[in-house]
């Protein structure tokens, strides 16, 4: 399910007309494998990024850093997803079908 995204407080559904329409911001070359997951805290300050690499990353977009960066051996993070609070992630795997609460 693609979730819709706020523009000057107007939802607009994703669309790959409007994924085109976008420009390069910033790169950020923090995997060394696929992404599987990005998304944006509430405050829309941070982007958190999950990958094959075993990688869990918080990237800082005001000061264009990487924030936090963690690797979980213990099982593939295929989501990765703020909750209400941009302290606290929840991050879920497709090996055990389990949801765990990093940080």
């Amino acid at each position: 399910m693609k979730r819709p995204f706020a523009l000057e407080g107007k939802q607009i559904p994703y669309s790959d007309e409007l994924v085109k329409q976008f420009n390069t911001g910033e790169i950020f070359k923090v995997h060394q494998k696929e992404i599987n997951s990005i998304d944006f805290s509430p405050d829309r300050m941070q982007i958190l990024t999950s990958g094959k690499d075993d990688l869990v990353c918080v990237i800082d977009l005001e000061r264009r850093e990487i924030q936090k960066k963690f690797y979980n051996k213990t099982f593939q993070v295929e989501n990765a997803i703020y909750t209400h609070d941009k302290s606290s992630i929840l991050c879920s795997s497709k090996i055990d079908c389990k949801k765990h609460y990093l940080f």
